[in-house]
């Protein structure tokens, strides 16, 4: 029974060993000839050639570069990955600066206001330890770790920043 196929495609992995297979071979022949005359299907072998290993050579090319570029960017967001890291245990350091340069700040002022007032008046330190505010009524309760002698209720309690 005969074949349905037309030839090209009954053959075709048969043409393309010969078109492969072939001009390797006029390629090497051109090459090693003594004479430099040429004839036309070496020109156009040639021609045939050069034209696909250019277009090859284009596409490696830009194969190579979107790749050099994807490993570039992925070393980039490794670094992004490292600052990120080290920006926010600098942050972190900043607040606890921040933190330790308010408690400084404070305690300074408390020491300024002993020195100023302790020749004028009697002093005794507090702490406060409860606080409950409220939108009409601001309540401390404190506690006095000197002795008792002449500290009453009722009478004023006076900070850094005035009359409490």
């Amino acid at each position: 029974m005969p074949s349905t196929l037309p030839p090209l495609r009954r053959h075709g992995g048969l043409l393309w060993v010969l078109v492969y297979g072939c001009v390797p071979v006029l390629l090497l022949y051109a090459s090693t000839r003594a004479e430099p005359t040429t004839w036309l299907g070496e020109r156009v072998a040639v021609a045939g050639v050069g034209g696909a290993q250019s277009v090859r050579s284009s596409m490696l090319d830009g194969v190579e570069r979107v790749w050099s570029e994807y490993l570039s960017l992925v070393e980039v967001a490794k670094q992004v990955e490292g600052l990120e890291r080290t920006n926010a245990q600098l942050r972190m350091e900043n607040r606890r600066f921040a933190a330790l340069a308010a408690e400084n700040a404070r305690l300074r002022g408390l020491l300024s206001f002993s020195q100023r007032h302790a020749r004028r008046h009697r002093l005794v330190p507090a702490t406060i330890v409860a606080r409950d505010t409220s939108p009409f009524f601001r309540v401390l309760r404190l506690r006095i770790d000197a002795e008792m002698d002449g500290v009453r209720p009722g009478q004023p309690v006076v900070s850094t920043d005035g009359v409490v």
